[in-house]
């Protein structure tokens, strides 16, 4: 009787209208190729809290959806984020959290350190002096900038995910963590993922439709991606709205 008289429903999107079965799709750098795809997943997946087990005889990541991807994207090339680690030890780390939208692990090789940092990529790119470009570090540019801004956006029009790598490596530590180190940072590229929908949520969505039910998605994603996907299942219809959070 409840139910039957709900009007609105509100869902969550990741596992529920998807599959929360993340896959790496598409990696971009600065120049909207994959040239950098090797370096990119190999800073990508250290830059990550999965861990790696073996199922079936087969190895791949356990942990959050979309670190997953990553790790797992890093492994059908080769980089396996455990031997990276014995080769360049994570030695500290600034945890993701949901107002800096980044999360930064930092690593030691030989007497230096590499500070690796993800996020979403329109903060990630303010944090950022340089490109890596074809194995140079040159400066980057506001025509990179807009570049990296308008992949990031094309990649979230077609329902991906969009995550920025970049890295920055010191001599010396400070003695205090935190994210003053996520600045002058060098962008190494884009990862895009794809979170299939459920088995008959795009039905489920009609159904509550003809039975005068509107539905409405909530999603942490950009909202780019979030009406991309919302568009796919059909929720999101012409003349529909979309808002941010901050909205």
């Amino acid at each position: 009787e409840t139910l039957g008289s709900s009007s609105v429903i509100c869902s969550d999107k990741t596992g529920t209208l998807t599959q929360n079965k993340m896959q790496v799709v598409d990696i971009q750098d600065v120049n909207g190729n994959n040239s950098n795809k090797s370096f990119t997943l190999e800073l990508g997946c250290m830059c990550t809290d999965s861990q790696i087990v073996t199922k079936d005889g087969r190895e791949e990541a356990e942990g959050e959806a979309t670190e997953n991807a990553i790790v797992n994207a890093g492994l059908k090339i080769g980089k396996n984020k455990e031997n990276l680690y014995r080769m360049m030890q994570r030695v500290n780390e600034i945890p993701f959290d949901s107002e800096r939208k980044m999360m930064t692990t930092i690593h030691k090789i030989g007497s230096k350190y590499r500070i690796i940092t993800k996020g979403a990529p329109d903060i990630l790119i303010k944090k950022c002096k340089k490109i890596y470009n074809n194995e140079k570090i040159e400066d980057l540019t506001n025509n990179n900038k807009a570049t990296i801004l308008n992949k990031n956006d094309k990649m979230a029009k077609e329902a991906l995910r969009v995550i920025a790598v970049s890295y920055l490596d010191i001599d010396i530590l400070p003695s205090k963590i935190d994210s003053n180190l996520e600045n002058n940072l060098i962008f190494v590229g884009l990862i895009g993922m794809y979170d299939p929908p459920r088995e008959g949520v795009k039905e489920a969505v009609a159904t509550c439709r003809k039975a005068g039910i509107k539905t409405v998605m909530i999603t942490g994603d950009h909202i780019t991606t979030a009406k991309a996907i919302a568009r796919e299942i059909g929720i999101l219809r012409p003349n529909d709205l979309a808002i941010t959070g901050s909205e």
